[in-house]
């Protein structure tokens, strides 16, 4: 009887490797992941600012845009939509343009420019008087599932240093703000309403004597 001989593990595994390498010199087998387009958009603050109105405008009570505050789940996120009490939903395609805060003082500075008897200047402009400086805390800034969109803030006006004026302040809630539910461009036009309410309270209360 002949003896019989293991075979070499290489033997089988030669064929194998002829098969991987015909298959990668070919490369029409391997599918490449194809680039996926980026969908997010960005919005701003802007469609709901009204533009300085014309003509001759009497002396008028300067207001320095000090400060404005953005809570952190506001700042440099999504678009937020609020599910409930204490849930926050981020529409991950739908950004804001810049941050929340200095998009907000922009159009604070061009809101209250718009209200009549008030000139309002930004935080380290070339104007050495004002009579009013405007700190401004935002406590809402979203949309909720039932198409409603909320804006409100706390703002204080105090006198200059050596101004015989006295301090104001009030707790704002814009009023009647509704988006479509679904598309980030009405939500963002219905909180640029409650930006322009805002500056119609605090310019109001800015030329009142």
């Amino acid at each position: 009887m002949k003896p019989r001989f293991a075979r070499c593990p290489s033997q089988s595994v030669r064929p194998l490797l002829a098969g991987l390498l015909l298959l990668l010199a070919s490369g029409c087998s391997l599918p490449l992941p194809q680039a996926q387009p980026d969908l997010t958009r960005y919005f701003v603050l802007q469609a709901g600012v009204k533009a300085p109105a014309e003509g001759p405008q009497g002396p008028a009570r300067v207001v320095r845009i000090d400060r404005v505050d953005v809570p952190a789940y506001l700042l440099d996120k999504p678009m937020a939509v609020r599910r409930g009490p204490n849930e926050i939903h981020y529409l991950d395609a739908a950004r804001w343009a810049e941050p929340l805060d200095q998009n907000l003082a922009r159009n604070l500075l061009l809101g209250l420019n718009a209200c009549s008897g008030v000139r309002a200047v930004s935080r380290g402009s070339l104007t050495e008087q004002w009579d009013y400086n405007l700190r401004v805390q935002v406590t809402a800034c979203e949309g909720d599932e039932a198409k409603h969109a909320a804006f409100a803030a706390n703002w204080v006006l105090q006198p200059a240093p050596g101004s015989a004026g006295q301090p104001k302040s009030g707790a704002f809630v814009a009023r009647d703000l509704a988006w479509d539910g679904t598309s980030a461009d009405s939500l963002a036009a219905a909180l640029s309403q409650g930006v322009t309410q805002l500056c119609e309270a605090v310019g109001a209360a800015a030329a009142q004597p």
